[in-house]
């Protein structure tokens, strides 16, 4: 079952949310069949998570273009969506879909599927997030993941129930790479973190998705909880005392990736749509609005663009969205996993969350 609230889901402040409403009602407005438009114009259709895109891409590109945008937020969970769409990828159906954003990992399993266009330029990077520690700054600072296991934090510490998440931290806590991690050093880790939930060092998980670390963290029900920098953007409003680091052991580095399904109605149309969010000022567009950080290769153009006006000074500004460098060197990925690796680590974070049962 999907989770209610995604990581998209965030709370981003004011500016941000009305922003996205009006994205919803030029997306709205943009939707259409996917028969030709008169005049020769086609339709390009795009799956994207909710509340992750900005108010001017979609309407900017069809009129760079002339091709209209059918835009649908159905993406919830990366997991959840994959298993809706495998069927009709399994009968040699077309999804019609022209673009999806989806997370990294998704888009590699995909490609192994052969469910993607193989062509490297039929995959562009949509955003990058990280994953770090959130706690209440009004006693003590959290400069580690250690800490989360030590005893001052008993019972006060919130993991979410996300494999990579919650894994790829405590393996960072046990000074292994996620980025190269063997099965067997996670199977270690995977013990100890299954311990520290048996012993209630750490809150059990909630798999109906209702309560998240970040919804604990502001009820104050944990002082800390392993999070998403995206998730506390616009929570120094009203919760001033929740700060967000990344720990000396380091952070999660988090890819979203623009991809072309197989058998689209318009491989032209998704190709063009790729061009276009991948232009350093179009994308400047969407990190001005989205909490994500931009990738490093087109990081000059994109701060260029920011640093014209007074939201895009504040996004530079923020560490969450633009950290410096010795944070971003501190960053990994969790290593890609084919299929029966996925099971393996899988089972393993299964014996971690009904550690308690």
């Amino acid at each position: 079952m999907p989770a209610p609230v995604s990581r998209r889901r965030f709370v981003a402040g004011a500016g941000a949310f009305l922003t996205w409403a009006v994205t919803g009602a030029v997306t709205a407005a943009c939707t259409t069949s996917r028969r030709a438009e008169p005049g020769g114009s086609t339709v390009v259709v795009v799956a994207n998570h909710p509340m992750y895109i900005d108010a001017s891409t979609n309407p900017g590109f069809t009129a760079a273009t002339g091709t209209t945008v059918e835009y649908h937020e159905e993406i919830d969970d990366d997991e959840a969506w994959l298993s809706s769409v495998r069927s009709r990828f399994e009968r040699g159906e077309s999804i019609e879909r022209d673009v999806v954003i989806v997370s990294e990992w998704a888009a590699d399993r995909m490609a192994r599927m052969r469910w993607l266009d193989p062509d490297p330029q039929a995959r562009l990077v949509w955003g990058l997030g990280m994953v770090g520690i959130a706690f209440r700054g009004r006693s003590a600072e959290i400069t580690t993941v250690a800490e989360l296991f030590q005893r001052p934090l008993h019972g006060r510490v919130a993991l979410p129930a996300d494999m990579r998440a919650a894994l790829g931290m405590a393996l960072l806590a046990d000074r292994v790479d996620p980025a190269t991690v063997s099965l067997e050093a996670a199977r270690s880790t995977a013990s100890r973190l299954a311990n520290s939930v048996r012993l209630g060092q750490i809150r059990l998980f909630d798999l109906a998705g209702t309560s998240r670390p970040l919804d604990l963290l502001v009820a104050g029900e944990v002082d800390a909880a392993i999070i998403r920098a995206s998730d506390v953007i616009g929570l120094e409003h009203d919760h001033p005392d929740i700060v967000f680091v990344i720990p000396e052991e380091g952070g999660l580095l988090l890819t979203d990736v623009a991809v072309v399904p197989v058998r689209g109605a318009n491989p032209a149309g998704a190709r063009a749509y790729l061009d276009y969010i991948g232009d350093p000022v179009h994308a400047a567009e969407r990190f001005r609005v989205v909490p994500a950080m931009w990738p490093q290769e087109s990081a000059g153009e994109v701060e260029q663009v920011l640093r014209g006006d007074l939201v895009g000074q504040e996004v530079l500004a923020d560490p969450r969205r633009n950290p410096p460098p010795d944070v971003r060197t501190r960053l990994r990925s969790f290593r890609t996993l084919d299929d029966r690796d996925e099971a393996a680590f899988a089972a393993l974070f299964d014996s971690v969350i009904h550690a308690a049962d």
